[in-house]
């Protein structure tokens, strides 16, 4: 069975869809009607609008690797998350996107939940495993479409849109990661989502509000890497710069080198090019920046028995040292400001049942280091001669020879 959509950004048409019934998959694309205002990242008139149209829906609906996703799903009658994404219209707190049953007349004034309220059905069964009335379920909430491998939900508190994000087994350290990396980021003076404690039946969660509005969207980065094709020796980074400027988003290398220092600091290793992106205004489609850091949960260790090891990172390069080769300018921080920041990490996880004080303090060990050997960088000038390389199976072995007597200053 299919069913008959228009893909809608706010008010305006951009394409008709067939979609499965069942399985909420995009199965055919009728009329394009605007098509500068299609998801970035899907062209038209190439003959896979479909199959890229589907790979933008899929990957706007919960994954796959969320914990209890399948439980969830089959507790709410549902197939598959595109499927769920589908009940819910993919309406989303991120951008202005959703779909529109082909002859009724609703408008985005009657379905955004930036200026109407949602339900809180499907956020009971994706994070408090509840099991109500299927038949009584509203659909109504932008939980369908939260993507992200850890349990979350948005929920309304004093008429702020909130996004609550819960932890993963065995240390459930990820909401306690969001307010270390916070008051990280705060400290250098960087613009980032603010996130904080929030109890929430009984169990803390990270909370953050909204940072898009009725009038400006997030951009992911992924569309925009994925518009075309990366050539045979093109790095990813170079890629995604000239994919930038094919879209004239404008000046942005700055705020792109903090975010990759941040990441450096925290040993984010879940940079992926859905974690970060740009802000867009969605009346006129001009490009408003760099958007916020966010969602850096997925750091400090979190998923590794010994923090300090060595761990893949993400975007540009699976190697910490390699990774941080891209950053243009290491002078846009000032690392002095980070002189609490052993204390910082201390404080927060003192608020955790689930990380023992020894974890705690080999985490705080392991981010002190990353600020002394920033620091060292930062005041030699030299990104590739200061990082013990022996044991980083990822690194390229042209620095090992070259700068391991410098590695020793």
């Amino acid at each position: 069975m299919v069913m008959n959509y228009t893909l809608m950004h706010g008010n305006i048409p951009v394409c008709d869809l067939e979609v499965h019934g069942k399985y909420g998959s995009v199965e055919g694309v009728g009329n394009i009607h605007n098509p500068n205002r299609l998801p970035i990242g899907v062209e038209v008139g190439n003959g896979t609008d479909r199959a890229l149209l589907n790979n933008w829906w899929e990957r706007r609906s919960i994954p796959a690797s969320r914990d209890n996703i399948g439980a969830a799903l089959e507790a709410l009658g549902i197939n598959t998350s595109p499927a769920l994404a589908v009940k819910s219209l993919g309406l989303s707190l991120s951008d202005h996107y959703w779909i529109k049953p082909i002859n009724t007349k609703l408008e985005w004034s009657d379905v955004n939940f930036y200026d109407n309220a949602f339900s809180g059905d499907v956020g009971d069964v994706l994070v408090n495993n509840k099991s109500g009335n299927i038949s009584n379920t509203d659909f109504n909430t932008p939980d369908s479409v939260a993507d992200g491998v850890v349990k979350k939900r948005w929920t309304i508190i004093n008429g702020v849109r909130v996004l609550l994000k819960g932890g993963k087994s065995p240390f459930y350290q990820e909401p306690f990661n969001e307010i270390i990396a916070s008051k990280i980021i705060s400290l250098l003076g960087f613009n980032a989502v603010n996130y904080y404690l929030y109890n929430y039946s009984g169990e803390l969660y990270s909370a953050c509000e909204c940072f898009t509005d009725i009038n400006t969207e997030l951009v992911p980065a992924a569309g925009i890497y994925k518009s075309q094709e990366r050539l045979p020796g093109v790095s990813k980074y170079e890629h995604f710069i000239s994919q930038c400027n094919r879209y004239n988003i404008g000046n942005f290398n700055n705020e792109l080198d903090k975010m990759m220092i941040v990441d450096y600091i925290i040993g984010n290793s879940d940079r992926h090019f859905n974690n970060f992106g740009f802000m867009r205004d969605t009346n006129t489609l001009e490009w408003r920046g760099f958007a916020p850091i966010y969602d850096n949960g997925m750091s400090l260790w979190c998923d590794v028995l010994t923090p300090g090891s060595m761990i893949q990172f993400k975007p540009f390069d699976k190697a910490h040292l390699e990774q941080l080769q891209a950053v243009n300018n290491l002078n846009v921080c000032d690392i002095s400001r980070l002189g609490n920041v052993r204390d910082i990490i201390l404080d927060t996880y003192s608020l955790s049942n689930n990380i023992t004080k020894n974890r705690a303090a080999a985490i705080a060990d392991a981010v002190v280091n990353n600020v002394a050997l920033l620091n060292k960088m930062i005041k030699l000038g030299d990104k590739a001669g200061y990082i013990d390389v022996g044991s980083d199976p990822y690194l390229n072995k042209k620095y090992s020879n070259s700068k391991n007597e410098e590695a020793n200053y």
